[in-house]
């Protein structure tokens, strides 16, 4: 009795497997014509070779499709400084692409299709990366090496990695889905196809199953500033913060490493203004938990108005709730 259980478990479960994954399949067909191949180069010389072969040499990586009229996300470092950059389609077609806005710190940038006279499909958007947590199959779909565009599987291995090297807002996304050279740029995509990540980077070299991806939310952000013109960053606190470490949670009386410290405060800014100090510790704005000094990045970034909010913060052992008005960044040309 107990091995026919058994197999009926078994059965059902393999049968639930094959089923979510022709569903992916079919998904990811039709995800893969919304990435593209990217090559860049400042030393072509030949300008009009470079735009008709696909073998052409230049620094080769990945972009998403995000407008249909052309529009394509990537990464800062892709394209850099290049004088000359293309994009090559899933269906072989190429195009030059015109570099519209890069973002150093946040590591991405937008590029607009050339002389393109059709339609093309945008990824869709997933509305947050809130609702996925720990195991949740993904699939990041790239141009590892330059080979082509390919589709790779894999879980989400953490969430809120504090370690971001990559880009400096948001915690990032990381995977285990296999991502290689020529990843960057490209498409971490949820079981229904929809864009949950632009990938940024892996941890060494090659391949050892560490990837990264910049958050959803990061990348909309960005996008809506950009198209209208503005700034990533219109507005700030007044103050300068660092991560909690290890060795600091038991001077600061906490009992995981949770929030950022304040390490200075500007004069007559607006954390002064609110009665912030140097070494409190910022534990939530807005009503959201602040647990890295990138996530509080991405949390100011999101600020659209100079209408005071609610910051917590830990001060002596005592958390104190505060009124913080932010303010505008003043910029010089």
């Amino acid at each position: 009795m107990k091995k026919t259980i058994f197999i009926l478990l078994f059965t059902a479960i393999t049968l639930n497997n094959i089923y979510a994954e022709e569903v992916s399949h079919g998904i990811l067909s039709k995800a893969i014509n919304s990435v593209v191949s990217v090559v860049a180069t400042s030393r072509e010389s030949n300008v009009e070779e470079f735009l008709k072969s696909s073998n052409t040499k230049g620094d080769k990586a990945s972009g998403v499709i995000i407008d249909v009229g052309g529009l394509v996300i990537t990464n800062n470092h892709v394209i850099d400084d290049k004088s000359l950059v293309k994009v090559i389609l899933n269906d072989g077609r190429i195009f030059r692409a015109k570099t519209l806005i890069r973002d150093k710190d946040l590591d991405l940038a937008i590029l607009e299709i050339q002389g393109a006279k059709t339609k093309f499909q945008p990824i869709k958007f997933a509305t947050s990366s809130s609702y996925l947590d720990i195991g949740d199959r993904v699939y990041a779909i790239g141009n590892p090496y330059g080979l082509g565009l390919s589709v790779t599987s894999g879980i989400i291995s953490a969430l809120s990695s504090k370690n971001n090297t990559f880009s400096g807002m948001g915690n990032l996304i990381r995977t285990d889905a296999s991502l290689n050279p020529g990843n960057s740029g490209g498409a971490l995509l949820n079981t229904n196809g929809e864009l949950i990540g632009i990938t940024v980077g892996i941890y060494g070299d090659e391949s050892i199953g560490i990837g990264f991806a910049i958050p959803i939310e990061v990348v909309k952000l960005f996008i809506n500033r950009s198209v209208n013109g503005e700034n990533i960053k219109e507005y700030g606190l007044g103050f300068n913060v660092v991560n909690v470490s290890f060795e600091m949670i038991n001077k600061l009386g906490l009992s995981s490493p949770t929030g950022v410290i304040i390490t200075d405060v500007v004069r007559g800014g607006a954390g002064e203004k609110a009665g912030v100090k140097a070494l409190d510790v910022v534990l939530s704005l807005a009503g959201k938990p602040v647990d890295s000094t990138s996530a509080l990045a991405f949390q100011v970034a999101s600020i659209d108005s100079a209408e005071p909010i609610d910051m917590t913060v830990l001060r002596s052992g005592r958390k104190i709730n505060l009124k913080i008005s932010p303010e505008k960044i003043i910029r010089s040309n």
